[in-house]
């Protein structure tokens, strides 16, 4: 896969978890989460539960419902590959 940035970031969401070729690719999400060491946090896309119009959903591990919004994702990146799939505009990756 190449670079999505054309795509917005629920679309390739989306895209991943509807179309057949791309169902069983496992993603690492990178968000930001206030709090967290350098407020960063990162979750692997199997264990989001609703992609909505402004934000995915996951259970933590206490199964509490967290809500992220999109504007907040930093990087998805191929879990198999390691390839960057999606940048937030205006972020560098080091």
């Amino acid at each position: 896969m190449k670079l999505l940035n054309d795509m917005r970031v629920k679309d390739l969401l989306n895209k991943l978890r509807w179309t057949p070729q791309f169902k069983n690719k496992i993603l690492k999400i990178t968000y930001i989460h206030r709090g967290a060491p350098n407020d960063i946090q990162q979750i692997t896309s199997d264990k989001i539960n609703r992609i909505c119009s402004s934000y995915f959903t996951y259970n933590n591990s206490v199964g509490e419902e967290v809500v992220i919004p999109y504007h907040r994702i930093i990087t998805v990146i191929d879990e198999e590959s390691g390839e960057i799939l999606w940048v937030k505009r205006g972020y560098q990756i080091n």
